[in-house]
């Protein structure tokens, strides 16, 4: 760093102080990510594709993400009319029973619309001690990766946006 002071006659005595670094020609112009040093895995796009996240992997179906890990969540995704009891069982959260330490916030990305699950389905995950918002999975996955960015410690279930039906192979 270099410091530059000037005293100019005529003018109230005015102090500078300007920092600089060498210029490189090699790499002037050079971007550096202030990303780069971060695992903090977030969700670059969503689409009829799926979800693409920052690691490259895409993903169509219904994920959970937590501690920077997709998980791929064989469970129907909602659509009007939808019946949370028929189609996914509560335990379908039983993995957070198992997390160590278990995330302060659930993000429940319901697809294109928000659509809530009963009453005892977020009774359960609070009894866990993990907070959960409900919303359509665009916002869900905007105010995931604004979280991880915070460095909290949250966890979303992502419903895709057009439904996606598991096939057996």
């Amino acid at each position: 760093m270099f410091s530059l002071l000037k005293r100019s006659a005529g003018l109230s005595n005015n102090i500078r102080t300007f920092s600089s670094t060498r210029f490189n020609k090699e790499t002037a112009g050079a971007l550096t990510s202030v990303l780069s040093d971060t695992d903090a895995l977030q969700i670059q796009s969503i689409g009829k594709s799926g979800l693409t996240f920052s690691d490259g992997k895409v993903c169509k179906g219904p994920v959970i993400v937590v501690d920077n890990k997709i998980f791929l969540w064989k469970v129907p995704t909602p659509t009007m009319p939808f019946n949370w009891g028929d189609a996914i069982p509560k335990e379908a959260f039983k993995m957070f029973e198992t997390l160590t330490p278990r995330p302060e916030i659930l993000l429940l990305g319901t697809g294109k619309s928000m659509l809530p699950p009963p009453p005892a389905y977020t009774k359960y995950l609070n009894s866990l001690g993990i907070q959960v918002d409900i919303i359509d999975t665009k916002n869900a996955c905007s105010t995931y990766n604004v979280l991880v960015e915070e460095d909290r410690s949250v966890a979303a279930a992502l419903f895709p946006i057009d439904g996606y039906e598991w096939t057996k192979k």
